[in-house]
């Protein structure tokens, strides 16, 4: 099993854990579409060196080692979406008081 990388556990402990539940939402996604922007750019930036002519080098790298970690923290930031997405649904079948007891906060 992979181990989350630090910076994003520290930002989800204080940030998703202590903010309101559409806050949470916002804030995973915001941190879901910076994540995937990664990638994209990267692949930009290559065909745009790679088109500028026959004395460009080629830009490559290895990708799995430059997209793996992000990837990953990606897919966690899409997991705690779903997670507020749930909890949300809880809190207006159940109400604040009814979802409380259940997850102890």
């Amino acid at each position: 099993e992979k181990a989350a990388p630090r910076p994003l556990l520290r930002a989800a402990s204080g940030s998703v854990g202590d903010a309101h539940l559409e806050g949470a939402a916002s804030t995973v996604s915001e941190a879901k579409q910076l994540l995937e922007a990664w990638r994209l750019t990267y692949a930009e930036v290559r065909s745009r060196i790679e088109e500028g002519g026959p004395g460009q080098r080629r830009w490559e790298f290895d990708r799995s080692r430059l997209f793996e970690r992000t990837d990953y923290a990606a897919s966690l930031c899409a997991d705690l979406a779903e997670c507020a997405e749930a909890m949300g649904q809880f809190r207006s079948f159940l109400g604040t008081g009814a979802l409380a007891s259940v997850t102890g906060g």
